[in-house]
């Protein structure tokens, strides 16, 4: 059997039996950065233009966005990757 066929038998398998699939971390970086955008957004009553996400550093990413209300300069935080 082929290592991809393995692993997507095993997947399968996985989803099947109701097992949880462990969560990847980029995807609760991705998720928990949605709850916080949007806890920002609501507060400031604006919406978002742009995003930025720079690479990891020290399991951290720096984020900058910006907003209808400040278009020329960015809100930058770091969040926890």
């Amino acid at each position: 059997m082929r290592r991809r066929n393995f692993i997507s038998t095993l997947i399968g398998a996985a989803a099947v039996a109701g097992l949880p699939m462990p969560e990847d971390p980029y995807d609760k970086f991705l998720r928990t950065l949605r709850t916080k955008i949007i806890a920002i957004m609501r507060q400031d009553q604006t919406t978002l233009r742009r995003i930025e996400i720079d690479p990891p550093t020290e399991y951290r990413r720096l984020v900058r966005i910006w907003t209808d209300r400040h278009p020329e300069r960015p809100l930058s935080f770091y969040h926890p990757y």
